[in-house]
């Protein structure tokens, strides 16, 4: 099938629709009528024919008005429906013809289902009674779920919606209410069969700029909120903002950093229990899940509260960035998400928030994740085809949104640019390029292709010579040395090179660029040299006077193991001229090169033990982020398939490793503490205990005893919940377990029901992680909590048995890709690849495909590293234990 058979016919483009829908949540069903009107359907060439997008809904009549003839009935019998491409097909009762005007109305119904995508339900309780909602998540093509549409990003249009409801219900969409009112007649018999249309009412809301079919969004319900405003810092506008929280600082920022004031009357946020994503940025009201947007301030972890920050800002970040000016194709997705991520997660989030450090922590969250994914055979480009619908969800991976982020001021003026010349029309990557080379002067397209439009990033391989250094590049895969035939790619990689003399001075070539595979860079032999120096993003950075828009830690980098044991020793020394984000790059590559069989994994292993003395030494604020990464690092190798006696010591090492930086830090948290140092603390007690340490798994049980005999946890500090509850339920038995599952039911705070998803995960007892399973499978009060499960579920070697049915619980959702993520992170062996790939044989595997064939690739390269490495790991901790007195620990 050719790719314009998965599209829309371009004879007609519809350019407003007026939708009136009518929400019934006792029978959870919705009514709809939707019409193209007479003036708005724009007919771009002759034709006798109509196609557009409807998914499983039951149409009950078509009309069609002409300004000549009047109204023709369409017979239902001549409605073609391809379930497949999801759409409908008619031959016209009269022939258009091109410029003519017509209005098409269409009356259907539907059911409300738990599927959470289209216009669905959600559950909650209010004092033991169930209650229902009905809400939209119609990104990528699910709006065609909820109203027969042309349902592509291209095909702009504007709306006037209208909404029937139980009149002691709340009705919200995109634009604030025009008119509410009791219902005085029926709009139509299917919405009313019986004529009665007591205790209803009609809710009109106003017309919407134009605007894409995914980012319609309408919600029916026994609503509450909170409302504060801002004051637009261009035009002096108050909007109403419903719900307190971050946005009414980012909007003022966003309005600053892009000159654009924001675009609507008002901007909402709905909280709802059952959502697929972690948030969508529906223009005009924003949605997501509870964990994802609430925080109780006072009884929350730091953590928590970055995370709901992080997500509120990246969500307006679309308000501009994918609302006003929106991608005309699914290929261009990453224009919408990396920019969010970069501006929601960095740049705006640091001018609201500078304390926590976000350049840095954003190394951590984000820039591994993209290398990661990328340096899969199976992995795609950032602009990738998509051209069957069905295959959109695959893309929305750490690609599109963390390969495609970083930035700052010539960059802002670039995006001005780009926003004013396509106010409220849909773009493509040239059109941002263009943009952004007008604001600096450079050959933004050239610089930009390859990493763009090729899959892959390259491995640096680093060799001395008696003038210098010399750099070749190749494409990286984590399952060693690309073939010829993968390795094509030439790509334009900024190398800033940082050297530093013998007296200590510090210098850095901002503009070296590597454009062959190899070439040769002059510097002092007597120089400590690093590549990648101080890098603070990934694919956009902006520094000084000079741009470049590819980061220069896109890349990994192999040293010789003489001048990596150098910069180990750099990395380790109080006063080191290294950063925070070069001893986390160093220490990201040298795992993943040891992973992939470029270096060993005993050499990783030898610089986290040096690196972790001069962490204990608090010279950087921003140990917590080294420490966390260090962590990571060393669980990686425990993840892999080694004896007992190999998975023992890296704790003990690990274990020994944090305990002095654990007794200097303590458990109380000072008033007005810099959230580092909280973060710092939090990471030092959860590995403490998490590795066992004695003395911190017996403070956290005696914390959890105070806690099951007064019923509070007023005596824990917020940030130590989550550990006290998952250490206590780790190393106790059915009442800690039967404990945490009263609280999941019932939590006072959406932070805290995450933590005793932890905890009740975190089990090691065989018959309560069978319980777990069938709590998840068949008593979980809402279909969202899966997410939550099953990846701390499998995280508990004993649950691994029985993915199968959680495969089958996630099928048809974004959550499908989330749990192949999570599989290909626990499971390890080429005997589990073969399972996995077992289990989908017979499965329809289009939607998941891409990402099913991601998760086998890491699979079996994790089985490759762990054969590689097992001699090379027991050897080094052979020595190790030799050379060092193993702090105590509880038996695991």
């Amino acid at each position: 099938m050719s790719n314009t058979q998965f599209r829309l016919p371009i004879n007609v483009k519809p350019v407003h629709y007026d939708l009136l829908i009518k929400t019934d949540l006792e029978k959870l069903e919705f009514y709809g009528t939707v019409s193209v009107q007479y003036d708005n359907l724009d007919i771009w060439s002759d034709t006798k024919s109509l196609t557009f997008n409807s998914s499983k809904l039951s149409i009950a009549s078509v009309t069609v008005t002409y300004p000549d003839v009047g109204t023709q009935q369409v017979d239902l019998g001549h409605l073609t429906f391809d379930e497949k491409l999801e759409q409908v097909s008619f031959i016209l009762p009269t022939a258009l013809k091109k410029g003519s005007k017509v209005v098409l109305s269409i009356q259907y119904t539907h059911s409300l289902t738990n599927e959470l995508k289209g216009y669905y339900y959600s559950t909650y309780e209010i004092k033991g009674q169930k209650r229902y909602l009905a809400v939209t998540q119609f990104e990528a093509t699910s709006a065609r779920h909820a109203f027969p549409c042309w349902d592509e990003p291209a095909l702009k249009a504007t709306f006037e919606i209208s909404m029937i409801s139980k009149d002691d219900t709340v009705n919200l969409s995109n634009m604030p209410v025009v008119s509410e009112g009791k219902l005085t007649s029926s709009p139509g018999t299917h919405f009313f069969e019986d004529g009665n249309i007591e205790g209803w009412k009609m809710t009109k809301f106003e017309r919407t700029p134009k605007m894409s079919t995914y980012l319609v969004a309408l919600a029916n319900g026994d609503f509450k909120h909170l409302e504060s405003s801002y004051v637009s810092p261009l035009s002096g506008r108050t909007r109403p903002l419903r719900i307190y929280d971050v946005k009414a600082k980012t909007l003022i920022q966003y309005e600053q950093a892009f000159n654009i004031e924001f675009a609507l009357p008002k901007l909402d946020t709905l909280v709802v229990q059952d959502f697929d994503a972690g948030a969508m940025e529906n223009w005009g009201l924003i949605t997501g899940r509870t964990t994802a947007l609430l925080v109780d301030p006072k009884r929350t972890d730091l953590t928590s509260k970055q995370n709901v920050a992080r997500m509120q800002s990246h969500e307006v970040a679309h308000m501009w960035f994918g609302n006003i000016a929106t991608m005309k194709w699914w290929d261009n997705l990453w224009l919408n998400e990396g920019f969010a991520t970069l501006m929601g997660e960095v740049i705006i989030l640091n001018k609201l928030f500078p304390e926590w450090n976000v350049y840095s922590s954003f190394y951590n969250s984000r820039t591994v994740s993209g290398l990661d994914l990328d340096a899969r055979l199976s992995s795609h480009p950032i602009q990738v085809e998509v051209p069957n619908a069905r295959d959109i969800g695959q893309i929305f991976d750490a690609l599109s949104y963390s390969k495609a982020a970083s930035g700052e001021e010539r960059f802002l003026k670039g995006v001005h640019i780009y926003l004013k010349n396509h106010l409220y029309s849909n773009t493509v990557a040239e059109d941002l390029w263009a943009g952004i080379q007008e604001a600096t002067g450079l050959d933004i397209p050239t610089l930009m292709d390859n990493w763009i439009s090729k899959t892959g990033y390259p491995v640096l391989t680093v060799k001395e010579t008696e003038d210098g250094i010399h750099i070749r590049q190749d494409r990286f895969l984590i399952t060693g040395k690309a073939e010829e035939k993968d390795n094509q790619t030439i790509w334009h990689v900024p190398l800033r090179i940082q050297t530093v003399n013998a007296k200590g001075e510090v210098t850095v070539d901002e503009q070296a660029l590597l454009k062959t595979r190899e070439t040769t860079y002059k510097l002092d032999a007597s120089c400590l040299y690093k590549l990648n120096a101080g890098g603070t993003g990934f694919c956009m950075s902006f520094r000084r006077h000079t741009i470049t828009i590819i980061d220069s830690l896109i890349d990994r980098v192999l040293y010789t193991p003489e001048h990596l044991a150098k910069l180990g020793q750099e990395a380790a020394r109080v006063g080191s001229t290294l950063s925070t984000v070069d001893r986390l790059s160093l220490l990201n590559d040298a795992m993943t090169l040891a992973t992939s069989g470029y270096s060993t994994t005993s050499s990783v292993l030898t610089f986290i033990d040096n690196l972790k003395d001069s962490e204990t030494e608090f010279r950087s604020s921003l140990s917590d982020l080294v420490w966390r990464g260090m962590t990571s690092q060393v669980g990686s190798v425990t993840q892999s398939r080694l004896d007992k006696i190999d998975e023992d010591g890296l704790r003990d090492f690990l274990r020994t490793a944090v305990a002095p930086l654990f007794r200097r830090m303590g458990y109380e948290y000072p008033s007005g503490e810099h959230p580092d140092m909280i973060q710092l603390r939090t990471t030092a007690i959860w590995t403490a205990a998490n590795t066992g340490l004695t003395e911190a798994v017996q403070k956290l049980q005696e914390w959890f005893r105070i806690y099951l005999e007064t019923g509070s946890d007023s005596h824990i500090p917020p940030d130590l919940v989550r550990p006290t509850f998952r250490t206590a339920t780790k190393y106790g038995g059915r009442r800690e377990w039967e404990e945490m599952k009263k609280v999941f039911i019932n939590p006072p705070n959406p932070a805290t029901r995450v933590s005793a998803v932890f905890a009740m995960c975190n089990t090691r007892d065989p018959v309560l992680v069978e319980e777990n399973f069938d709590f998840i499978i068949n008593s979980a009060p809402n279909h969202m909590i899966i997410y939550f499960f099953f990846g701390v579920f499998f995280n508990n070697k004993i649950g691994k048995a029985n993915y199968n049915e959680l495969v089958k619980k996630m099928e048809g959702n974004f959550q499908m890709s989330y749990l192949l993520q999570t599989l290909s992170e626990i499971l390890k062996t080429n005997e589990d690849a073969q399972e996995l790939e077992d289990f989908f044989k017979d499965k329809d595997t289009s939607k998941i495909n891409q990402s099913l064939a991601q998760a086998l690739d890491l699979i079996r390269a994790k089985a490759a590293w762990s054969e590689r490495s097992k001699d090379d790991v027991k050897n080094w901790l052979q020595g190790w234990m030799k050379e060092n007195i193993v702090e105590e620990g509880i038996s695991d």
